[in-house]
């Protein structure tokens, strides 16, 4: 951990230039479970990131967190080393279905958990929670969304599991809720949810108040810069009028001997821009003005109305003079509207 530790923070120092002088708005430790880390090694790394960026006066720091008794006990630490927001990994409080997804603790360490968290002074908890699970029904996904609203979290992810390639899922795929039962889980979600005061305002979260909202999520969705530090990180960064992506290496192996080297760098070409931008922006609820949207793509009105058209004619998004919004129809068929702006 040390000699990661010290990969990570020759990465951030390396990486201050690409910043050009922007504060940061947010800081993210994720991608696994960063809270395996020691304290001290966290510590340092914002120390690195405080000596060579400068930080915005309300810069939200999120470190995510799985729900072992092993990791609550940190959660001081994390207060007062300037960590202001944390996301714990719930994905269920069901014992069978922490089970079937191969989750290390319980539901009482999950409440506990969260319980300890809420009596901190962090600005704000996420609670990660998961439907469509292995063998789920509709009584037991709304279960678990009623046991998270009684614990009256800040902030609520709440997301279908997906199957990704090349994990165990992928290679023996589980008994899944069928369509007609996931879609009634869905409806019925985000109806409890709005019921108890969750503002949704992303396809998957949910906040009491806009200003609870995940700071460091928005600027993905509406498709501003970041830097990633940490091997299969990955960064977009706007430069001199064009947008440059890159990784670093996935193996840690790799990383920690090469971690300045930019792997899979790639220029985003013009006929990607408009795909590349909805791609992101679609999973937020509100409005797009057409200026923002100019001002992210760099194309011209005329060519941004004629490559939406489509979308607009399907009616996945509605159109008025100054902006554009995702319909219902938009939001439950929205990679049939993406692949509409595939060039």
């Amino acid at each position: 951990m040390s000699t990661y530790t010290d990969a990570i923070c020759q990465d951030i120092r390396h990486s201050a230039s690409l910043a050009l002088g922007r504060p940061l708005r947010s800081i993210f430790f994720g991608g696994g479970t960063p809270s395996l880390f020691p304290e001290a090694s966290i510590n340092r790394i914002l120390d690195c990131i405080r000596s060579h960026f400068t930080l915005s006066r309300d810069c939200e720091i999120t470190l995510e967190m799985n729900p072992s008794s092993f990791e609550i006990k940190k959660m001081r630490a994390y207060v007062e080393m300037g960590i202001n927001r944390l996301s714990i990994g719930v994905q269920s409080f069901h014992e069978e279905s922490l089970r079937l997804l191969g989750r290390t603790h319980d539901p009482q360490e999950a409440l506990l958990a969260v319980d300890t968290a809420l009596s901190l002074p962090f600005s704000s908890v996420n609670v990660d929670l998961m439907y469509a699970l292995p063998q789920q029904t509709l009584a037991a996904s709304l279960a678990d969304l009623q046991q998270v609203i009684t614990l009256a979290p800040p902030h609520i992810s709440w997301y279908e599991l997906t199957i990704e390639a090349n994990t165990y899922f992928a290679k023996y795929r589980p008994n899944l809720p069928d369509d007609e039962l996931q879609f009634a889980m869905y409806q019925q979600g985000i109806q409890t949810l709005r019921q108890h005061g969750y503002e949704r305002y992303e396809i998957s979260a949910f906040a009491q108040t806009p200003m609870l909202q995940c700071q460091h999520n928005l600027n993905y969705w509406q498709f501003d810069d970041y830097l990633g530090c940490g091997n299969g990180a990955s960064s977009k960064i706007t430069m001199n009028g064009r947008i440059k992506r890159f990784q670093k290496y996935r193996n840690p192996g790799l990383y920690q001997a090469n971690p300045t080297q930019h792997v899979h760098e790639s220029i985003v070409s013009p006929d990607a821009l408009v795909f590349e931008y909805m791609l992101n922006r679609m999973r937020l609820l509100s409005p797009i003005p057409w200026g923002d949207i100019q001002a992210k793509t760099m194309l011209s009105d005329k060519e941004l109305r004629e490559r939406l058209a489509p979308c607009i004619n399907q009616g996945y998004l509605e159109a008025t003079p100054d902006d554009l919004s995702i319909t219902e129809k938009g939001q439950l068929f929205m990679n049939d509207c993406q692949a509409l702006l595939i060039s």
